[in-house]
């Protein structure tokens, strides 16, 4: 269970380039049950050129809420966007940045020959 640390949401811009529905429930061979309600969001993000980076490098990241974000998320894929992050507690004494949201974006990405 994450608990937001009422930090700033801040926009992450990158390229939508995939998304993987993933949502289902069952149980486990102990008989422990699980469920999950999210997409995975595969993104692209252009390296520092500051640093002589060239190209892009590539992340996932879960949005909660496969129902509720799965016709929007699709539309966007191929296309710019900015990620909404938040900084949660994960729950076991670490924290670590969650999807809040998704938006189109008009971008400067760095775009590769």
């Amino acid at each position: 269970m994450t608990q937001s640390l009422n930090s700033p949401v801040f926009d992450y811009p990158c390229l939508l380039s995939g998304i993987v529905p993933r949502k289902g429930e069952g149980k486990l061979d102990n008989g422990q049950s699980w469920k999950t309600d999210r997409i995975d969001l595969h993104v692209q993000i252009p390296l520092d050129v500051n640093k002589g980076g060239i190209g892009f490098t590539t992340e996932m990241y879960k949005l909660d809420g496969h129902d509720k974000n799965f016709s929007t998320v699709s539309n966007l894929v191929g296309k710019h966007v900015n990620l909404k992050l938040q900084m949660v507690n994960n729950g076991k004494g670490d924290t670590t940045l969650i999807v809040v949201g998704v938006l189109p974006s008009s971008s400067n990405m760095q775009k590769t020959a």
